[in-house]
């Protein structure tokens, strides 16, 4: 039976710059006529090799399972692996319609936990067709303790499986090793161009002022000798700048969109690390990202409008020395025909800030990588934290706030690796504790014991505030459990979900009431109020989310000025009756962003960042998904100000 085949491909392979293939075979299987060696099943699937199906060869691996937790099928790869090798996988997998098909490699991870997912992919499977699904792990993806190692096909409904197989060795090529080399390429080449750029002067640049780069996984860089050039989804075109003092910047791309007009993300327009442009392809009639058992799925085939060719820069800063601007691919699709770029710089110099912080959210520190709206690649989160912190100190910012889920279960071994993440930084951060953090029974322990000088009044008070001057932050715990009798407990339990402590509004209330003239901005994991609505992508986001409780006191109180949050993975900006509330995307998973703040006497100014591994971005990124609309959801949410005089109530 012949059927168009799809890919899913958790990491991009299909590289211009393939990466090498594996060495090592682990497993070998076509299920031709027999089932293979190391296979076996769990929850009493039906399974068979079937004749009747098959992507290549006579058959394949049938298995059907109608238990609401499903049926699963798994490969031991017990004593065939050492961790400290690549693993890659890849299947042909058929579904039928409604059937759900999770295809993960798991492991005992220790610590009494017992088994967890390390990878996982496949859960976005088209029915009616047979899907390449690829899934790869790094070796320091794993973790010491794991043991037991397993490649599972979970099922429920019917599924079929052909021409599995994996294989272990080096992997070295992927984009997020290479980018560094890339990266370094692709400067050098854009310095023989570079442009200077005074205060008060503007300049116009095309492509022949640019060094440009087909693919971010190769070092073949081209000079463009005519004024445009066509962006490939995973191509860059670099312009190297000198910023002659500290200056602010303002400008204009002129790009012509490509015929390819799914909603989402259009370009990346990039001050080195700083978004300074990242606009949508919009639909006229709203849609709605969806769900398919339990999980994101992906964006429906619709077509938006066909939009301007000239996106207009957010305001930037350009501190004194070299500076990269890029127009950059979206990952999906081209980013288009660009065209020129302009760039106005102030007339009078940048004003110096009284300092500069740091706002990260979701790091999910763990193993392995998990797909979602896109990929969470927690195993690489410790590293790439340790690089933003260092990176952001050696900037001049002085310190980090982290809003919640540091961690991705909670365990001890996770939370060694934020400690070490932050010891290593170097920069002093402030903590708030997610849902995430709290998963394990032993996770406030964990946080006592590894983390205890992020919470400045000690880990017993996860509830606390602190200033620094001009400002004042207060951080709210909301990761208590409520039970279904309405108790609370300090870990995840099958109750109503996470909540305050009991006496936490009290708490506040008497907080804020100790000081009402300092600005006060409150942080915590959760969301203090969302507009949400239709999205910059036509993508309706939903009502609006409110936590009254928390915000009439809030609103009470005159020198409240904003609140920050994470948890939903996905950028906004709105305001409250005067209260600037800012969530900010997930660093684990695409689009890898926080968010840098400066102060100064009557205002903060705020940008977005990405993580400077262009490379990981673009393996956290899932094409295959194309859920591209959570990096900017509504103008004005890529930076901004907040005063600091009390907002009008």
């Amino acid at each position: 039976m012949k059927t168009k085949p799809s890919i899913i491909l958790p990491l991009i392979l299909a590289l211009a710059t393939a990466a090498p293939a594996l060495a090592t075979p682990l497993v070998d299987a076509n299920f031709e006529g027999r089932l293979p060696p190391r296979i076996a099943f769990a929850f009493n699937p039906k399974h068979s090799i079937d004749t009747t199906r098959a992507h290549t060869g006579k058959s394949s691996l049938r298995i059907e399972s109608t238990a609401d937790w499903g049926g699963s099928a798994f490969f031991s790869l017990s004593n065939m692996m050492d961790f400290t090798t690549d693993l890659e996988f890849s299947v042909w997998v058929f579904v039928e319609k409604d059937a759900m098909v999770d295809i993960y490699v798991s492991a005992d991870v220790g610590e009494g936990v017992g088994r967890q997912s390390i990878l996982n992919v496949g859960s976005h499977i088209k029915p009616g067709e047979w899907n390449l699904v690829r899934g790869v792990l790094r070796a320091s993806d794993w973790h010491p303790a794991d043991r037991d190692v397993s490649l599972n096909f979970k099922v429920k409904g019917v599924a079929w499986f052909d021409d599995l197989s994996v294989n272990i060795g080096d992997l070295s090529g992927l984009p997020g090793d290479v980018w560094p080399k890339v990266e370094t390429a692709v400067n050098k080449a854009a310095a023989r161009r570079v442009t200077a750029l005074a205060p008060g002067a503007a300049v116009t640049l095309d492509a022949r002022n640019a060094a440009f780069l087909s693919d971010t996984v190769s070092t073949d860089i081209a000079a463009p000798s005519s004024p445009g050039t066509i962006i490939p989804a995973e191509g860059m075109l670099v312009f190297a700048v000198d910023a002659r003092e500290d200056i602010n910047v303002t400008g204009s791309v002129q790009l012509e969109p490509d015929a390819d007009l799914r909603p989402g993300l259009r370009a990346y327009v990039l001050a080195d690390d700083t978004i300074v442009a990242a606009p949508n392809i919009a639909t006229a009639t709203p849609w709605r990202a969806t769900y398919t058992h339990g999980r994101p799925a992906a964006a429906p085939e619709v077509r938006g409008e066909r939009p301007p060719a000239e996106i207009q820069l957010n305001k930037f800063r350009l501190s004194k020395g070299r500076h990269y601007i890029a127009v950059a691919g979206p990952h999906f699709r081209p980013a288009g025909l660009f065209k020129k770029l302009e760039l106005r710089a102030d007339a009078a110099p940048a004003q110096k800030p009284l300092h500069t912080f740091a706002l990260l959210t979701d790091p999910h520190l763990g193993t392995g990588r998990f797909e979602w709206a896109n990929t969470k690649i927690m195993g690489a989160s410790a590293g790439e934290l340790e690089t933003t912190f260092r990176q952001l100190k050696r900037q001049g910012v002085e310190y980090a706030i982290v809003a919640g889920d540091m961690t991705d279960y909670g365990h001890s071994r996770q939370y060694k690796d934020f400690a070490r993440a932050v010891k290593r930084g170097g920069l002093p951060v402030y903590a708030c504790v997610g849902n995430h953090d709290t998963f394990s029974q032993k996770s406030r322990e964990h946080i006592a014991d590894f983390i205890p000088k992020l919470f400045p009044d000690g880990p017993e008070k996860t509830d606390y505030a602190f200033t620094r001057a001009p400002l004042r932050f207060i951080v709210l715990d909301g990761s208590w459990w409520r039970g279904k009798d309405g108790s609370v407990t300090d870990h995840r339990t099958g109750g109503r979900g996470t909540s305050l402590r009991d006496g936490a509004l009290d708490w506040l209330r008497a907080t804020l009431a100790a000081d009402t003239k300092t600005p006060t901005i409150v942080v915590s994991h959760y969301e203090f109020y969302l507009a949400r609505g239709v999205s910059s992508s036509g993508c309706d986001l939903g009502d609006p989310l409110l936590n009254k409780d928390v915000m009439d006191i809030l609103e009470a109180t005159p020198n409240v000025i904003a609140t920050f949050n994470g948890h939903f993975h996905n950028n906004e900006v709105a305001v409250r009756n005067g209260i600037v509330c800012i969530q900010t995307p997930a660093f684990v998973e695409w689009p890898n962003a926080y968010r840098v703040f400066r102060v100064y006497a009557d205002r903060v100014e705020w940008e977005m960042r990405q993580i400077s591994n262009r490379g990981l971005i673009r393996e956290s990124a899932l094409p295959k998904h194309a859920l591209f609309h959570m990096l900017s959801t509504h103008e004005g949410d890529l930076a901004g100000i907040i005063p600091l005089a009390p907002p009008a109530r």
